[in-house]
């Protein structure tokens, strides 16, 4: 997810999250995870995409994952 969609949703979401899964946040702004009810844990990515997506294929094991990003979200990957 990229930070702008992170910071709308913040302050609009539920107080259990709907996502039900581990979110990796790409930022360039150092955060500590925010953990929510529900067991959603939102991760803070400061060194790309790439790593966000390598993060996130690592928690989904065989399953799906979703990237949520504008239009300025690439990976080489």
């Amino acid at each position: 997810m990229g930070k702008r969609m992170f910071d709308a949703g913040e302050k609009m979401w539920p107080e259990e999250e709907p996502f039900h899964t581990p979110v990796f946040v790409v930022t360039h702004e150092k955060r500590d995870p925010w953990e929510r009810p529900g067991g959603i844990t939102f991760h803070f990515v400061n060194d790309g995409i790439e790593t966000a997506l390598g993060l996130a294929r690592k928690a989904a094991g065989a399953r799906d994952i979703r990237i949520a990003g504008g239009g300025e979200t690439t990976c080489s990957t």
